[in-house]
């Protein structure tokens, strides 16, 4: 406890001495906090992928009302467990849920506080990994609470002495415990119902003080939780725990630096890669860990990560950790495959993409009859691809083509979130197959001209009532949802990557913005973000799987990866610039660079990626020029 304690000390200390200037102070959580159609982002305060993540509940960032905080969010957008409010006043019926208008809030990846303005009290939260500490200033002289409730169907809260609170709440089959302590007496305890225990208000006394609340939360016991706070918290004090969270962002956020761009798409790049960092989240309790796929507590040394939606995490997210941070990405995929050992089952879907990535782990392993077999699957997506129409397109049981049928109005009958204009460039795996089933290379560009600019042939109003997902439009182009996002980069495998630069620079521009309506869809945890982090910088993994990027148009003139192997990757984008957006020349090392993709092994050596940026495009590249050759 000692040595924890010592540790925090420390880190407040070395916190005075962090540079005036930091990257951390570019993050904006706000930023997409209103939905353009479906979920806004959320404000979340924590670690780097730990389990303790908390946010104002409310509807949206224009909601001038919060209902309560949760002492975690179990899952992302999903689940969230045991709320917490601070409340004055009379006990009556409108007090056990009423929502308090809040102005004014500080709002950091590491910390947040604001100020009640009917009750003028004032609330500030800082996270541990799997605990966290608020405080409260009471401001007068009438009687003060603390609101605990359960967010879900079961559970009980309980308090033990005068200081200790705990409780249990069961959730999506499986359970979440706590274990909190005040730092001042509890003076009475009323239930709204004294037979489920589920609502409670703490009394703290009626006259005006500060009030700390620090607490550990567990998957596996009370008693788990208690320790988890004895270990992460075991002293009082605020700033201490504030200024470790700053210690470790800072840490993360230091591990990308930029030069060049605007201060607002500094401000954007920053919120992205922050939002990059909130799941997977490890749930290892300091050597055990709860599974929910064999429902027992495993004694293990290892992190355990879960809370992923691979549907959305696989373009960009995983990719970007396997540059950052290399030895967590490997931790994530021997969490998958405990879930298997545990469970039975290892979470995915089964997409065409997918049975390409089976056939390329069953060839590392040496099993020759399922790579066949999985390699074969893989090209099922040419028995939906219409050649007299250029389009995938829906069969029947029979096997027949869908009739009538128009791509435009189809609703999720046929497609998951999209319509076939998406889905018909989902085969990041077989890109010139595709270019051959659309009569080749030429065909296929303009068919992926025509993808920005193909009218929706409805309102938009009706086109959203059945494509709700379908947001962030240029043409029938979804900015707004993952399966677009290696789109305008196809561009690159048709000769003509004056295009990808040109789209790469609209989207961004025009849909990733450092204000409430920054974000074009859901953001899924981070799914979107990497996106962003990744075009910014100037490159991006069209085919998660081969281990190379293709170049696209970067936002800054420098940015310089710090690599865990303690090398450096750097690119730099001469003159770059709203309008400079379009590559004049290239190298990678000095030498001079005649394709629009580098490898992983490049980055990973460390080295310098040159580009040189200019405002009219090259349509065509000479090698003996030492320019690109595209064709």
């Amino acid at each position: 406890m000692k040595r924890i304690a010592i540790i925090l000390f420390l880190s407040s200390i070395l916190s005075c001495t962090r540079s005036n200037e930091s990257n951390l102070d570019y993050v904006d959580p706000t930023i997409g906090g209103v939905g353009v159609i479906l979920e806004p982002t959320r404000p979340t305060v924590q670690l780097p992928n730990s389990m303790v993540r908390v946010f104002p509940m409310r509807k949206d960032q224009l909601d001038d009302q919060i209902r309560n905080f949760p002492l975690t969010n179990s899952s992302h957008r999903l689940y969230s467990v045991f709320a917490l409010m601070p409340v004055s006043g009379t006990v009556n019926n409108e007090i056990w849920s009423k929502r308090y208008e809040y102005g004014q809030e500080e709002l950091r990846p590491y910390y947040y506080s604001t100020t009640f303005e009917t009750s003028g009290n004032s609330i500030e939260f800082s996270p541990q990994a799997r605990s966290g500490y608020f405080r409260f200033q009471f401001i007068d002289t009438q009687e003060h609470y603390l609101r605990m409730g359960i967010l879900n169907d079961h559970g009980e809260i309980d308090v033990q002495g005068k200081r200790v609170i705990t409780g249990t709440e069961a959730f999506a089959g499986m359970k979440a415990y706590f274990y909190a302590e005040v730092d001042t007496d509890i003076s009475e305890v009323k239930y709204q119902n004294s037979v489920d225990r589920k609502k409670l208000l703490i009394g703290i006394g009626d006259q005006p003080q500060t009030v700390s609340f620090r607490y550990g939360i567990s998957y596996i016991s009370i008693d788990r939780a208690k320790q988890n706070l004895i270990n992460e918290i075991p002293e009082w004090g605020f700033e201490s725990i504030k200024n470790n969270a700053i210690q470790v962002w800072d840490k993360a956020f230091s591990q990308i630096n930029v030069t060049g761009g605007t201060v607002a798409q500094k401000r954007v790049f920053y919120t992205a890669l922050y939002r990059a960092y909130e799941r997977m989240v490890d749930i290892n309790e300091h050597g055990q860990y709860y599974s929910a796929y064999d429902h027992k507590v495993h004694e293990s040394d290892e992190p355990f990560f879960v809370d992923n939606w691979i549907w959305d995490n696989y373009i960009a997210l995983e990719p970007l950790h396997m540059i950052l941070n290399p030895d967590m990405a490997i931790q994530r995929i021997r969490s998958y495959i405990k879930m298997y050992e545990q469970g039975g089952v290892m979470p995915s879907f089964a997409l065409v993409f997918g049975d390409w990535c089976i056939a390329q782990l069953s060839y590392e392993l040496g099993y020759v009859e399922d790579n066949t077999l999985f390699l074969d699957r893989s090209e099922n997506y040419k028995n939906v691809f219409r050649v007299d129409k250029g389009i995938m397109w829906p069969r029947d049981k029979d096997g027949n083509w869908i009739e009538p049928y128009d791509p435009r109005f189809a609703d999720r009958m046929y497609f998951t979130e999209n319509n076939a204009f998406t889905y018909n460039w989902s085969v990041k795996h077989d890109l010139h197959g595709l270019f051959d089933l659309m009569g080749g290379p030429g065909e296929a560009e303009a068919t992926l001209d025509q993808l920005f600019r193909e009218d929706l042939g409805l309102p938009k109003f009706q086109f959203w009532h059945t494509q709700p997902d379908a947001s962030g439009l240029v043409g029938q182009f979804v900015m707004g949802n993952e399966p677009s996002f290696h789109i305008p980069y196809i561009y690159n495998y048709l000769g003509a990557p004056w295009k990808t630069q040109k789209r790469i620079r609209m989207l961004l521009d025009a849909f990733f913005t450092d204000h409430l309506f920054g974000i074009p869809g859901d953001e899924d945890g981070g799914g979107m973000s990497a996106f962003v982090v990744f075009s910014m910088m100037g490159f991006f993994p069209v085919t998660p799987g081969i281990p190379v990027y293709n170049i696209g148009s970067p936002v800054f003139e420098h940015v310089t990866i710090k690599l865990p192997n303690g090398k450096e990757f750097t690119v730099i984008a001469k003159n770059s610039s709203s309008t400079n957006k379009y590559i004049q020349e290239a190298s990678i090392n000095g030498e001079a660079l005649n394709k629009p993709w580098f490898t992983h092994d490049e980055l990973m050596k460390g080295g310098t990626l040159k580009l040189i940026m200019g405002s009219k495009p090259v349509l065509k590249y000479s090698p003996q020029s030492g320019l690109f050759d595209w064709f």
